[in-house]
């Protein structure tokens, strides 16, 4: 009797024994398809992030490329319709009153039209200049540039739209004859700068170039114009790319900036009573 009730026990020990190893087996394979299904889960989670991560560059990039877009059409449409109009202008007088006009007023309208054709070719260089600057493997053509040539460079460019308004335009006495720099994007920064210049200049006055030193002993470059005060809000403004939509001012100080910051410069106005000063400083 003893003995069959020890049987009994142990048999039933035996029975918990392996119901525990079965539930510790059953805990060990759950736990390791928990594990499992966790460490597929995390592996997904970091591959979406991935994904997401990578899919946020590419909005950001088309993005960046959507505003170069817009930029660049809204440049193209102000900076070109006013050489496009005036090259229409002088051929539609000339097309109207041929019979009537003189030979010398006829060389001079042909003059004319030949700056005007200059300025619209001009003005394309420059938008192909500044849109390849926009690319991510563009590299700068340093050079060793005279200043005196380019700023003659800059005011031959500029001369018709001065002659409109009887503005003369003059270099001062440079204290910096020379700077290492990419002429390509130099002359469209300082034409850009020297149309508004004229542009806010009152009629029969004076646009100065200069180029000199700061007193850190760094090169600058400034223009000079005599005309209406440029209110700290508005110059704020300018710089800050809020006041685009300017006619006077137009998407030219866009392409400046844009074009400085890639020669590591920095544009400065500063505008008094009756004189206001762009200058373009050098590190």
């Amino acid at each position: 009797m003893q003995s069959k009730a020890q049987t009994n026990e142990l048999l039933q020990q035996k029975r918990y024994r392996n119901v525990l190893l079965i539930s510790t087996i059953l805990i060990i394979v759950i736990a390791g398809l928990i594990y499992r299904n966790y460490k597929i889960n995390q592996k997904v989670n970091l591959l979406l992030d991935k994904k997401n991560q990578q899919l946020d560059i590419v909005n950001e990039q088309l993005n960046v490329a959507n505003q170069a877009k817009t930029k660049l059409f809204s440049i193209i449409s102000h900076d070109l319709r006013s050489p496009v109009s005036q090259l229409f202008t002088f051929l539609k007088v000339q097309q109207i009153n041929s019979s009537q006009i003189s030979e010398e007023l006829r060389k001079n309208h042909q003059t004319k039209l030949l700056q005007s054709a200059a300025n619209v070719l001009t003005t394309m260089e420059d938008l192909l200049l500044w849109s390849k600057s926009q690319m991510e493997n563009f590299e700068l053509d340093l050079e060793e540039i005279d200043l005196q040539q380019l700023f003659k460079e800059s005011i031959k460019l500029m001369q018709h739209q001065a002659d409109a308004k009887n503005v003369e335009i003059k270099i001062a006495d440079l204290k910096v004859k020379g700077l290492h720099s990419d002429h390509n994007l130099l002359i469209i920064v300082l034409r850009n700068l020297l149309q508004n210049a004229i542009n806010h200049a009152h009629p029969n006055t004076l646009v100065l170039l200069h180029a000199g030193l700061n007193e850190l002993g760094a090169p600058y470059l400034s223009i000079q114009n005599q005309g209406d005060l440029i209110s700290q809000e508005k110059i704020d403004s300018l710089m800050s790319n809020q006041y685009v939509k300017s006619k006077s001012s137009g998407y030219g100080l866009v392409i400046v900036k844009e074009l400085l910051d890639k020669l590591n410069a920095k544009l400065h106005i500063k505008s008094s009573l009756d004189t206001t000063v762009m200058t373009v400083h050098f590190s």
